[in-house]
């Protein structure tokens, strides 16, 4: 999209209130709805450039920055209501870690959450600390 590619993606879940009438939506089970958007995408030039057109309309609402501002802010907002524990010199936050992946991981796979049978706050689940100074 941000390149000038046309999308075809679905109608269902959140897709539709992330790509609106940037991208051409179609049901994802029926095959000749997939078809007929990429036969679409491809022979009509009106369709083609008016989903390439909205879809630059659309990656310019979003930027990496700006996330990282948003994110900033909600852990302020978090941090001013509830600040945490002093440990030493430094602040203990906890974070919810299964039990059941790497060190080296953050989240579960869904393989490991259908494996367990818990999912981010499952009953498998441990309290883990990081530390931020």
């Amino acid at each position: 999209m941000a390149h000038g590619t046309p999308v075809l993606t679905s109608n269902a879940s959140s897709l539709p209130e992330v790509f609106a009438d940037a991208a051409l939506l179609v049901n994802p089970e029926n095959v000749f709805e997939i078809a007929r958007g990429i036969r679409q995408i491809l022979t009509e030039d009106v369709t083609r450039e008016a989903l390439t057109r909205r879809g630059h309309e659309l990656v310019r609402k979003y930027s990496w920055e700006r996330s990282a501002d948003q994110v900033r802010e909600v852990y302020r907002s978090v941090l001013a209501e509830h600040p945490p524990e002093k440990v030493g010199a430094r602040h203990a936050v906890p974070l919810h870690v299964s039990n059941n992946i790497s060190s080296s991981s953050t989240r579960p796979s869904r393989m490991e959450n259908a494996r367990t049978g818990c999912g981010a706050a499952g009953s498998g689940e441990m309290m883990k600390y990081a530390s931020f100074g």
